[in-house]
């Protein structure tokens, strides 16, 4: 199973997996799912959940360090894709982006943005 893989069944409906192990790609997968997750402005309690076992070494006070940090970066779609340079994979980051989109069973506009932003850069 691939770390995409591995992150798209901690994020799956009914999962109460944490991310195990670490990987030279998480980094830019973590901020993909934060700038998800924050792209109405907010994170909500079950985005915040899944946020918590993708990065399971953190308490909760400092994960909301991390996450509110991670949202204020620029995310580097660019450098998401230089780790992911297989089309199968590629689809699957956008697979994973709309699973995060769907946490908190609404679908915001920042969302759709991002979505679309990176479907292009995939289909480049």
């Amino acid at each position: 199973m691939n770390r995409i893989a591995q992150y798209a069944a901690v994020l799956a409906p009914g999962s109460a997996d944490r991310l195990e192990g670490s990987h030279p790609a998480d980094p830019h997968l973590r901020s993909l799912l934060v700038h998800m997750a924050f792209a109405d402005g907010q994170v909500d309690e079950s985005e915040f959940d899944l946020l918590g076992r993708v990065v399971p070494d953190l308490d909760t006070t400092a994960l909301l360090m991390w996450v509110d940090a991670e949202a204020r970066r620029p995310m580097d779609l660019q450098a998401l894709l230089d780790h992911f340079e297989d089309p199968e994979d590629r689809q699957a980051l956008v697979d994973l982006a709309k699973q995060m989109a769907r946490a908190d069973l609404q679908l915001h506009a920042g969302e759709l943005q991002l979505i679309e932003m990176l479907t292009t850069l995939v289909h480049l």
